[in-house]
């Protein structure tokens, strides 16, 4: 087993620097009051979308894998991985409300090669009832 060192931040660029002198595996940028979805967990990608690609491609030249906090809508996923995103970080603290929205934001990205991270109060029963053909990790 390989544990992964992942350092979780802000989309601010004072975290960027701070991810790119400390060199870990991973970060995820996750959101704050500056940056969150209006209506659920997550960075809004699609309206900070050139800056998210410039810290993930700046981040990713110096070899630290990448990832978006957002929410299960498969448009925010797609557009993290336009922003060349390696996975995207989902709570799924709402589930069992949105079950097949999260199922069908998993299949999309895995159909398009983003890795998907999950997170959240309800992760037990989120794993035991996504159908066995979906990849995804769990994390915290």
């Amino acid at each position: 087993m390989k544990t992964n060192n992942v350092l979780r931040g802000p989309l601010e660029s004072s975290f960027l620097s701070e991810a790119l002198e400390v060199r870990p595996d991973s970060i995820v940028f996750v959101s704050d009051a500056a940056h969150r979805l209006e209506y659920s967990f997550g960075i809004d990608v699609l309206k900070y979308k050139p800056l998210i690609r410039d810290y993930v491609q700046r981040a990713k030249a110096s070899g630290i894998s990448c990832g978006v906090e957002t929410d299960f809508r498969h448009e925010n996923i797609l557009h993290a991985g336009d922003c060349g995103a390696d996975f995207v970080e989902i709570d799924v603290s709402a589930y069992p409300d949105y079950r097949d929205h999260y199922a069908l934001g998993i299949e999309i990205a895995n159909e398009r090669g983003i890795g998907v991270w999950i997170k959240g109060s309800c992760v037990e029963q989120f794993v035991a009832d996504m159908p066995q053909n979906l990849v995804f990790s769990v994390t915290e």
